[in-house]
């Protein structure tokens, strides 16, 4: 309470963890003292529709609002606020652009009439199940809003309008999407793909990734820069994936998960992408997942010269020549994974650890280093703690 009245000119305030003090008393100080505030997160702390009618008709100024029943290891407090408190909220803010709602009392409708009111809106995120849907679509188009980041957990179904969902998604920036269920074949997101020339990333997460949509990715999208795919089931999509990359030529991270299948088609595509910075691929499926040469790991280490981290590179053929050619091409490089890269040997990890000043982390699983060659490298770069630099031997 005291911060609230000794500091009338606060535009940002972020409470995690409710108490006793927050009573309603505290939303009324709010708004009489904090009549500047542009930027309201309260996280795991117990909210209704009188708190909201508080903060709505007292700070008529936010911009940006963050609601979260969870916060780090707080327990989860239990919000009683409706459908009704979010959309007077609404009415009352009228220059609201982030909005990113998280909390058991919304229902798969509670953001729709919601978001009708949010004329300026810019960001929504909201990971409560449901609540993103293609009927939200059209609210967002009827609201005749220009999006830039959306994301949250997205209900994953058919949808036979395609034709508002373009419109929503035509001036995305930022997309992320984890699915709740696996996403069809056919699916509404894959029709309006090619609604994605503004989008600069996309994290997209499901039980299966469709191929019909990495097809219509590589179709749509021309500036992503950040791309993360994450399939919990076996995807074999090593010619699309290599497809989105080539489509996307300003690419800078590329994130795989889960067990998505990539080969050296993929990697030849990303070495097109002059500016990558990150390529990390943790794939579960390593029998499968990952079949790369030293080919395509050389040329992707002599056309991408700004590679600072390569993450998850899993594949028993690779051999010494890939590890000489980053270190003689990525001497930006601060983070590398070889694991279960059996074939690569001291002589290539001490030729990375000398020239590659920057290294700060090297993972690294080969059955041809040995014990007394652990020690040898670990005197070479002695600024690498124990916890920083893993040279295991393998039997």
């Amino acid at each position: 309470m005291n911060l609230l009245t000794s500091n009338p000119d606060l535009q940002s305030l972020s409470i995690a963890q409710d108490s006793p003090g927050l009573s309603d008393q505290f939303y009324h100080t709010l708004g009489d003292k904090c009549h500047n505030l542009t930027e309201l997160c309260l996280y795991s702390v117990v909210l209704n529709d009188t708190r909201l009618d508080i903060i709505g008709n007292t700070c008529k100024l936010l911009q940006g609002v963050r609601f979260a029943d969870d916060w780090g290891g707080a327990p989860n407090a239990i919000s009683r606020f409706t459908t009704d408190g979010i959309v007077r909220l609404a009415k009352s803010c009228k220059h609201l652009e982030t909005v990113i709602f998280s909390s058991k009392c919304l229902t798969p409708t509670s953001l729709i009439p919601f978001v009708r009111y949010c004329r300026h809106l810019k960001k929504l995120s909201s990971e409560t199940p449901g609540v993103l849907s293609p009927m939200l679509v059209d609210a967002l188009v009827e609201a005749d809003t220009h999006l830039l980041e959306l994301g949250g957990i997205w209900k994953a179904e058919r949808s036979q309008s395609y034709a508002n969902w373009g419109r929503a998604f035509a001036s995305l920036q930022k997309l992320f999407l984890p699915f709740s269920g696996s996403l069809p074949s056919g699916s509404a997101l894959a029709h309006v793909a090619h609604s994605f020339g503004a989008l600069e990333t996309l994290v997209l997460q499901v039980d299966t990734l469709p191929l019909d949509l990495l097809w219509a990715l590589a179709r749509g999208t021309r500036n992503l820069k950040l791309l993360l795919l994450n399939s919990s089931h076996l995807c074999n999509c090593r010619v699309e994936l290599a497809a989105v990359i080539r489509s996307n030529p300003s690419l800078e991270n590329l994130y795989l998960r889960g067990q998505l299948s990539i080969s050296d088609c993929a990697v030849f595509a990303l070495s097109t992408c002059k500016n990558l910075s990150q390529f990390s691929a943790s794939i579960t499926n390593i029998v499968s997942g990952i079949e790369l040469s030293d080919a395509s790991v050389i040329e992707l280490a002599e056309q991408c010269p700004n590679l600072t981290d390569l993450d998850g590179v899993q594949c028993a053929s690779l051999t010494d020549a890939s590890v000489y050619a980053l270190a003689r091409c990525c001497p930006k490089l601060r983070m590398l994974t070889l694991d279960k890269c059996f074939l690569v040997t001291e002589a290539a990890l001490s030729e990375i650890m000398l020239r590659c000043t920057s290294l700060i982390k090297l993972h690294v699983c080969a059955r041809t280093i040995s014990a007394d060659a652990v020690r040898r490298l670990h005197s070479i770069q002695k600024r690498f703690s124990e916890e920083e630099c893993f040279i295991l031997r393998v039997e």
